[in-house]
């Protein structure tokens, strides 16, 4: 346990901290097969000032949690000693719900060698496969990069349709369920109370516009019509969007 408790004491320290997303800070230990993971440890960037163009802010607990599931699992494991003489070992890193930040962390797991100090070639274990990203929107970018080297990648999160296209993303697998049933459990609900007029508020990302394509799709089959789509940009930190959405429908002219 002693990579477990050293990696939930860093991430404490850095989540409160304002973190340079060019300093690619993460958590990491020694195994024969290094695993990657991608997590949004915080929900979004900001202009940074001096050297630092752009840190991380707003840390996000829920999702150091599942970053630190991922270290538990590894070290259960290693431990069970079911690979026998093979261990694993983890390269954590904060996303920071950016593409940009997530991008530039998903080049770092490719590349397998590294320069010294003193500017010898050193070789180290490349990462074999990846476990994230949340975001769809994020997943989409970081998975068409990890084909390049047929590298997997295994979301815990990321429910779009899109990403289910083998032909577009053939490394891309997920724990979850795409928004496709998401949305046929939606129409069923307005089928079972009689709403053939309602309205739609939907994020402004890959998540969200699939889901509206697909309820368009499944609302015209059964004569359901949308009174209004209102898309919300990606992540809501403004403090007025609660007033914002509830004005919605008294804004729109039917």
């Amino acid at each position: 346990m002693k990579h477990f408790f050293s990696f939930s004491f860093s991430f404490v320290v850095l989540s409160h901290q304002v973190l340079c997303t060019e300093c690619l800070n993460e958590a990491k230990a020694p195994g024969d097969i290094i695993i990657g993971g991608l997590f949004p440890i915080h929900d979004g960037v900001e202009a940074g000032s001096g050297q630092e163009k752009w840190t991380c802010n707003r840390f996000n607990a829920v999702r150091l949690v599942q970053s630190l599931m991922m270290v538990y699992a590894i070290e259960e494991i290693n431990r069970s000693g079911e690979l026998g003489n093979i261990t694993l070992g983890y390269l954590i890193r904060d996303s920071c719900s950016d593409v940009t930040t997530a991008l530039n962390n998903t080049l770092s797991f490719m590349r397998e060698n590294r320069i010294s100090r003193d500017g010898a070639l050193q070789s180290s274990p490349s990462v074999l496969a990846v476990i994230g990203e949340c975001y769809s929107e994020i997943t989409v970018s970081v998975t068409r990069l990890l084909n390049l080297e047929s590298i997997p990648e295994i979301s815990y999160s990321s429910t779009s349709g899109l990403l289910s296209d083998k032909t577009r993303f053939p490394s891309f697998l997920r724990t979850v369920p795409e928004d496709d049933h998401q949305a046929r459990a939606i129409i069923e609900i307005l089928k079972d109370h009689k709403w053939d007029w309602v309205g739609v508020l939907a994020t402004d990302g890959e998540y969200g516009r699939y889901a509206v394509e697909r309820l368009r799709y499944y609302a015209a089959e059964h004569n359901i019509c949308f009174a209004y789509v209102y898309i919300l940009p990606e992540f809501l930190v403004n403090t007025n969007y609660d007033c914002n959405i509830n004005d919605t429908p008294h804004e729109r002219h039917f």
